[in-house]
């Protein structure tokens, strides 16, 4: 997988080659808005266990006709955007327009 990703440093501080845990979904455990609202102020849900969160909308999919069979998942979280590519197989849960939570985590340096 490869993954480029807008992150709003100004309160979620990155470094270059810092490990982060990352959590990619379009539901939530424990949630109860089936709508596709974001779910901000409800707790005990998996976002208690990340440090940062954004909801955003699948906006476009790209799939090669290749031999690598790789896949374009092209996400906006309200300006903020992610493109991430991978195989095909792993990202065809994920449909064009649907919302999903994307849950990011710092790791302990090694």
């Amino acid at each position: 997988m490869n993954l480029t990703l807008d992150v709003n440093t100004e309160i979620y501080p990155l470094s270059v080659g810092e490990r982060i845990k990352l959590m990619l979904t379009n539901t939530l455990e424990g949630e109860q808005n089936a709508s596709g609202e974001a779910v901000w102020e409800q707790t005990g849900t998996q976002m208690d266990d990340f440090e940062y969160v954004m909801h955003g909308k699948i906006f476009k999919i790209e799939t090669s006709q290749n031999v690598d069979n790789q896949q374009k998942l092209y996400i906006s979280f309200g300006g903020l955007l992610m493109l991430l590519v991978g195989d095909a197989k792993p990202l065809e849960q994920f449909k064009l327009d649907m919302y999903v939570y994307l849950m990011v985590k710092k790791l302990a340096a090694n």
